[in-house]
């Protein structure tokens, strides 16, 4: 049916906006526009918000192209929906879940019905129907998922994800096996080696640092291909400072690593008396060498875990890992 639209209205877009959210009920509401005008509108509501836009967006579609009676649409806006009545509050999966890790989905439910969330949601939208961009859908929120909150012993903040092709996944500074190692990357692998004598992985796959509590964070989520910043300003900063703010309310003794000064602005948000603070400069090319290659960051996370009493993290990364 998009095939067809689209042959029909070349011009044409299809948007969609998130209008509400609760704790199980996602409500998308879906416009096809062709040269500014809108044609058709119609909304949906499910247990996820990828199913409430797809919904949304195929029923505009045939309200456009009059494939089913309007009166016939509105009265099926509730039939794929779970009856409220019948749902436990308590019972939270990870497919009822804009971000699929339960303790997030709790803390974080607040923020997703702030406007800011709202009109980020449906800027991204809206630039994925424009251009091409990273991570896909389903690995923004990829950090939060692999490393829920209560299993958090450190946090590596990044900016926004790698531009290129095949590289971000939701996980600061890490790529997919496969792709090559980005030069900051390689850098973090070097004084990886000066400091545990780890000799460098030959991936830069992050998933088995972050499994074991290391959560890998981005202050940006999402990113226009090869359009470093492109997202800048839009709302993830609150989003992932709202993040930031969780962890230092809700967690003792954790180990924030702040690299460069853009990482650096984040210790605002950080109670230094209760969590530890490990900064230096970027490990990018252009800084690694003011105060990077050097500061050991590894070893003195370990370090600080072994004194509380915490498993400490295993660095090395084989090919065998995620």
């Amino acid at each position: 049916m998009l095939t067809q639209f689209k042959n029909l209205y070349p011009r044409g877009s299809l948007i969609s906006e998130l209008i509400e959210i609760d704790r199980d009920l996602y409500i998308v509401k879906a416009s096809v526009i062709v040269d500014g005008v809108i044609l058709a509108t119609a909304m949906a509501g499910c247990q996820t918000i990828e199913s409430a836009e797809d919904l949304a967006k195929q029923r505009a579609l045939e309200l456009l192209n009059l494939k089913i009676p309007t009166k016939k649409i509105a009265e099926s806006k509730t039939t794929n929906h779970l009856s409220r009545s019948t749902r436990s509050s308590n019972n939270l999966s990870s497919k009822n879940c804009l971000i699929k890790s339960e303790s997030w989905h709790n803390l974080l439910a607040a923020e997703f019905k702030k406007d800011y969330f709202i009109k980020l949601l449906k800027f991204v939208e809206s630039e994925r129907q424009q251009y091409q961009v990273f991570p896909p859908q389903e690995a923004v929120f990829t950090a939060l998922e692999i490393t829920p909150i209560e299993k958090i012993k450190a946090v590596i903040i990044g900016q926004d994800p790698y531009h290129n092709t095949g590289q971000a996944h939701g996980l600061s500074f890490s790529v997919q096996k496969g792709v090559a190692i980005p030069a900051s990357l390689k850098n973090i692998f070097q004084e990886l080696a000066r400091d545990l004598n780890i000799t460098p992985p030959t991936h830069g796959n992050l998933t088995a640092w972050a499994r074991q509590g290391v959560l890998l964070l981005n202050t940006v989520l999402t990113v226009r291909a090869h359009q470093a910043n492109s997202h800048k300003n839009k709302g993830w900063e609150t989003f992932t400072d709202a993040v930031i703010n969780k962890v230092n309310l809700k967690l003792e003794s954790v180990i924030f690593v702040l690299w460069g000064g853009y990482a650096k602005k984040k210790l605002k948000l950080i109670d230094t008396n209760r969590h530890t603070i490990i900064q230096s400069a970027h490990p990018s090319p252009l800084s690694a060498r003011n105060g990077f290659f050097g500061s050991k960051p590894f070893s003195k996370i370990n370090s600080v875990l072994r004194e509380a009493g915490k498993p400490e993290i295993d660095w090395q990364l084989s090919m065998n890992h995620d």
